[in-house]
């Protein structure tokens, strides 16, 4: 007679296995999901630049950025500095003229007007614009003002040969371009040939007296 096998202790025993396996996994995982709620996100931790270690270079927007603040500031400095300094009675007005077919430049200094006196110079600076239209600023500041042009004009004190009555005559130029009679020789112009005739009617423009009575010797002689 064949013996039974225990099949039903086997059984029994696979079924306690494996009540014990899902009640074990069942509190595992409970912990777990406790602690994630308990302990919360992880914190991410910033980290700082120590002093051997490299720092990153701004990108090119970012010092464009920095520079146009940079002259911002300087042009803001700048513009106090101007308005701070301002007009006294030692401050001058330097015109200097460029007499371009002369190679000459001519320079007028003048004192300022009065009623400009203690304005500071952004306001004194719109002055001298306006007043003085058609010459260039080239440089203000509290001690002087320099002001620059250009011009075809003879230069003031030249002095000019010209035809007076049938004779040659010494001018003198003043600041506005204008003649004056130095004086009149005895030398006739008609001993004169025609392209010195054309020269004088033209007019023989010097600097000095001693180049004009250099040239009037040659003509008498």
């Amino acid at each position: 007679m064949k013996r039974r096998k225990p099949k039903g202790r086997i059984i029994f025993i696979c079924v306690f296995l494996l009540a014990v396996s899902f009640i074990y996994g069942y509190y595992t995982k409970d912990n777990t999901i406790e602690e994630k709620i308990t302990l919360g996100p992880k914190k991410v931790e910033e980290k700082i630049p120590t002093e051997n270690e490299n720092v990153k270079i701004p990108k090119k927007e970012t010092r464009k950025t920095i520079e146009e603040t940079k002259k911002n500031m300087e042009a803001n400095i700048d513009e106090e500095k101007i308005n701070e300094e301002l007009v006294t009675e030692k401050t001058q007005m330097v015109f200097k003229t460029h007499y371009e077919k002369y190679n000459d430049i001519q320079v007028e200094k003048k004192k300022v007007p009065k009623d400009v006196i203690g304005s500071n110079m952004e306001t004194f600076k719109d002055y001298v614009k306006n007043t003085y239209s058609n010459w260039k600023i080239r440089e203000i500041n509290k001690n002087e003002v320099e002001l620059y042009k250009n011009s075809d004009e003879i230069p003031p004190n030249y002095y000019v040969i010209k035809e007076l009555d049938g004779y040659l005559a010494v001018y003198k130029t003043d600041k506005d371009g204008k003649f004056e009679l130095v004086e009149k020789t005895d030398i006739p112009l008609n001993i004169l040939g025609e392209t010195d005739i054309g020269y004088i009617k033209a007019g023989i423009k010097k600097k000095t007296l001693e180049e004009i009575y250099a040239v009037l010797e040659d003509y008498s002689s």
